[in-house]
């Protein structure tokens, strides 16, 4: 019955937006996925691939598709000349601190060592979130 009503009625992308509101699960799978494309971009640019194509391998390796789905068009947006920045800031799915990072990175030339520090950041938010899970999880055997 469930494999029928997650077929039929709840897509994977709005099923995946569920999962980002549920307490504590959600920001454990929020931070992660912020963590994922941050480090894919970074490890992408510093192997020396192209913008444009980078930016298409990093929304690929974010699992979530609700995320996906709203970064699908990233890659040409940014081929027409918009920042990065400014084209994730426009789609609302990051915080506005992460954005503001990414921005300072682009304006002063350092974009990978901002990425660094927004996987390190976000890694340690998934870190902290993670903790408050087992937390639980303990607390209720």
């Amino acid at each position: 019955m469930l494999l029928f009503l997650r077929r039929r009625l709840i897509s994977k992308e709005n099923l995946d937006r569920y999962f980002l509101k549920i307490p504590i699960f959600g920001k454990v799978s929020f931070y992660f996925q912020l963590s994922r494309f941050a480090g894919s971009l970074r490890m992408a640019l510093f192997s020396g691939i192209p913008m444009v194509r980078a930016f298409s391998l990093s929304i690929g390796s974010i699992t979530n598709e609700y995320i996906r789905k709203k970064l699908e068009d990233l890659p040409e947006q940014v081929a027409k000349g918009r920042s990065l920045s400014e084209v994730l800031r426009s789609k609302e799915v990051f915080p506005p601190l992460f954005v503001s990072l990414l921005a300072v990175g682009e304006k002063s030339g350092e974009l990978e060592r901002y990425l660094s520090l927004l996987e390190r950041a976000n890694s340690s938010s998934l870190i902290f979130y993670s903790n408050h899970v087992m937390f639980i999880y303990v607390g209720r055997s």
